[in-house]
């Protein structure tokens, strides 16, 4: 995914792997962004079904089968991306 920023703290890449997976996921950020960010997830229904603040680069998510967004919000970034989970 391309970088997409307000202002001028931007994260740069993110990464979910495995994409499509069995309920189990790591969100990756980067090494290089390591500022408090906020990830909400998102069922296909629009209910939110996990909301945390977190420090670290990476972070496991375990999920329910379906389809998810992902969003990852910090100062000044905002980056979303959809999971499967079979």
């Amino acid at each position: 995914l391309a970088p997409s920023s307000i202002g001028e703290i931007t994260i740069e890449t993110l990464t979910i792997y495995p994409n499509p997976n069995n309920g189990q996921f790591t969100i990756d950020i980067g090494e290089d962004y390591l500022q408090e960010v906020t990830i909400k997830i998102v069922n296909s229904l629009g209910q939110l079904v996990k909301n945390m603040t977190v420090t670290e680069s990476k972070v496991d998510v375990t999920l329910e089968q379906g389809i998810y967004l992902v969003s990852i919000q910090s100062k000044g970034s905002v980056k979303v991306a959809r999971v499967i989970v079979d």
